[in-house]
């Protein structure tokens, strides 16, 4: 499987693992499954998507901007852990065009979950 996804940290943190080769078309049925969490909750999730296993973007990219819960209320934090450099200049174009600016790149994970973790106390306090 290109992508898997799982909840974690309580319901609060979707972990997303990336593998190439994937497609947009892998990551909309998931999107979906967000969309349905985000709809179903009254707290913020956060989001850790690891790229280390990652090499190839797809070419239609862009269309990640369609998914439709960037700018859901119940969602947090995008955390990119390892994106190669052309990813992370897409990651931030894409952030730029749907006016989502709560995207933060680590390189490595540990520091990515302590940040996420800090951000989930935030929300609780």
């Amino acid at each position: 499987m290109p992508i898997t996804l799982e909840l974690r940290e309580n319901n609060q943190v979707f972990y997303w693992v990336f593998s190439d080769p994937w497609s947009v078309a892998d990551l909309l049925p998931l999107s979906k499954q967000v969309r349905a969490h985000f709809d179903s909750t009254s707290h913020r999730t956060h989001t850790l998507a690891n790229l280390r296993q990652t090499r190839h973007l797809p070419s239609n990219l862009l269309r990640i901007r369609e998914i439709g819960t960037w700018d859901h209320p119940n969602s947090g934090q995008l955390v990119v852990v390892g994106a190669p450099a052309f990813a992370k200049t897409m990651l931030e174009l894409i952030g730029r065009l749907v006016r989502f600016d709560r995207t933060h790149f680590y390189e490595s994970e540990e520091a990515a979950w302590a940040f996420l973790r800090r951000a989930i106390a935030q929300d609780k306090g």
